[in-house]
């Protein structure tokens, strides 16, 4: 077990190290480009999300997670999955090419054509990188993917905040996208030891499949839910109001969703190893959830709570109109770690089909919530999301109960007291931002407040996971040190 704890703290640790460093990256780059463009050019990339989202997961088609899943996978099985989602990428991006026309059209945007073919290379693109990242992640190397990751943000982001700077708009948000796909493509190829055969097994796709056709069905369920309200909003209302819903809802998932991913990405491979070890496999998950909960909610409710200072100190009073969305949004997405952590189990345990099941029910319950609120506006339609949040959170450990018997009533209880806590620390952040003071001193002094009554109250309430992880954790004991000798 010893191997294990040391190779699934690795893999948090370089993957925590590569996506902090890419998040401050493209938080950076996203905030010079929110100051060069608008929320309409935010907007025209937003209307067309929601199919592009669905036409990757396609191009996947679950194999990911199959070949991480997989513990006798041959090159074999490698050169089918790439060819494969090469072949699909090429035929997304055809029906893209002779679409682009009709998506002008219904969105009343011309100049969605033209961006829309660009665009749609970035799917062939990605086709061809799939394989080797994914084996990098069974490989739990996430030291070599943050790298990478740091390299393509970096330069892709320069490309396109001098492409702003000159006047070309909503291109600049295209281009990134483009050139960033090409670089990991590179990069990726370069570092990785695999290289696809001229071949495609039948057998192969046929095992690979049987095991990813429900995580395919379930990430396609999955996609519809989250790209959904984007594409409503497009249509329904306009590109400016799109514009500032994607920024709010973007600052939004910068923390929750990376942690969440952060999670997901480095248990999934670990846990797959302790699969058929029920009793470890609970105490792990127990402490993931512990663990996240502490972190996530603090951060959330302490967003929630300044999202109007950091909106208009990072972005400008030509953002403002997206502060309502980030406060709604953070509380929705505050539980989302619950959601995911509970469905990964299903995946390690070989249970897609309980997922599947659970996604097509919680996208019928998410659509009805949709429909029944648009009509009374945007911000109607983030209090359906959090409710839905609810809804999934029971719908979850309803069958995680019958799975493992940590359900409902169990995990409320490992989280509520962080939700407590969290919503009590964070009031003078809040009260803060009734008064006048400059939005970066309300920024700075409201988190270091609220962050230290936090400490504060896990300390007194020895929490376990929080003096075991955090607190007596060997760096910040060294820190600690240096202060009492001061």
């Amino acid at each position: 077990m010893g191997n294990l704890r040391d190779m699934t703290f690795g893999g948090i640790k370089w993957n925590a190290i590569g996506n902090i460093t890419n998040i401050v990256t493209s938080f950076v780059i996203g905030i010079v480009l929110a100051r060069l463009l608008t929320p309409t050019d935010y907007g025209i990339i937003g209307v067309y999300s929601f199919f592009f989202a669905i036409a990757s997961v396609f191009i996947n088609g679950g194999f990911s997670m199959a070949i991480v899943h997989k513990q006798d996978l041959t090159p074999e099985d490698c050169s089918t999955a790439f060819w494969y989602n090469m072949l699909l990428g090429v035929i997304f991006y055809a029906l893209f090419y002779v679409t682009s026309p009709l998506f002008a059209d219904f969105f009343n945007i011309p100049e969605l054509r033209a961006i829309l073919r660009v665009t749609a290379l970035g799917l062939i693109i990605g086709a061809l990188t799939t394989v080797q990242n994914t084996l990098f992640v069974k490989q739990v190397n996430f030291k070599t993917i943050s790298l990478i990751n740091l390299l393509c943000n970096v330069i892709s982001g320069a490309i396109g905040i001098t492409l702003a700077y000159w006047g070309y708009g909503v291109w600049a948000l295209v281009w990134i996208g483009l050139t960033n796909g090409i670089l990991n493509t590179i990069f990726l190829w370069y570092f990785s030891k695999w290289h696809p055969q001229f071949v495609f097994s039948k057998k192969s796709f046929f095992s690979m499949f049987s095991y990813g056709n429900k995580i395919l069905g379930t990430r396609l369920i999955e996609t519809v839910r989250q790209e959904i309200s984007s594409f409503i909003i497009g249509k329904f209302f306009n590109a400016k109001t799109l514009g500032l819903f994607t920024k709010g809802v973007s600052n939004s998932k910068i923390l929750s969703t990376n942690i969440s991913n952060i999670l997901c990405s480095v248990t999934f491979p670990v846990l797959a190893k302790i699969q058929n070890d029920d009793i470890y496999l609970i105490s792990v998950y127990h402490r993931m959830i512990r663990l996240s909960s502490m972190v996530i909610f603090f951060l959330m409710f302490l967003l929630a709570a300044l999202a109007h200072p950091i909106i208009i100190f990072l972005y400008s009073e030509k953002w403002e109109g997206a502060v309502i969305f980030m406060q709604l949004i953070s509380f929705s997405l505050m539980f989302e770690h619950i959601n995911v952590i509970n469905n990964n189990i299903f995946n390690v345990k070989g249970r897609s089909d309980i997922l599947f099941r659970l996604e097509f029910v919680k996208c019928a319950i998410f659509l009805s919530l949709l429909l029944l609120s648009i009509k009374f506006g945007v911000v109607a339609l983030c209090i359906a999301m959090i409710i839905y949040t609810q809804i999934a959170i029971v719908l979850n450990t309803w069958q995680t109960k019958k799975l493992l018997g940590f359900g409902y009533r169990s995990q409320v209880k490992v989280f509520m007291p962080y939700i407590l806590l969290s919503s009590i620390s964070i009031l003078p952040a809040y009260l803060m931002t009734l008064s006048h003071l400059p939005n970066i001193i309300m920024i700075i002094l409201g988190t270091v407040i609220s962050a230290s009554i936090y400490i504060c109250c896990l300390l007194y309430i020895k929490d376990e996971v929080f003096n075991q992880y955090i607190w007596n954790h060997h760096t910040v004991k060294q820190l600690r040190s240096f202060f009492h000798a001061e």
